[in-house]
């Protein structure tokens, strides 16, 4: 299989309430809206029950992926 066709997705979830304001969401749609402007984001949005999300990454490495995931203010 090509690596074209490779996706990576990273889960998100709420686990710490009390951190979550909103300057960290704003840093977090900053990030997402980087990877779109570098083409490495497929898919992204919040679950229904606003419990966390999910990002759908292209065109990276496992490596990659992680350190994206990583570097997301969310995590």
């Amino acid at each position: 299989m090509s690596d074209h066709f490779v996706r990576y997705v990273i889960l998100l979830t709420v686990a710490r309430p009390q951190l979550f304001n909103e300057n960290l969401v704003r840093a977090h749609v900053a990030h997402l809206k980087r990877l779109e402007e570098q083409g490495r984001l497929e898919l992204c949005g919040p679950f229904c029950d606003k419990k966390g999300g999910i990002v759908i990454l292209r065109g990276v490495s496992e490596m990659e992926a992680h350190t994206i995931a990583v570097d997301d203010p969310f995590v």
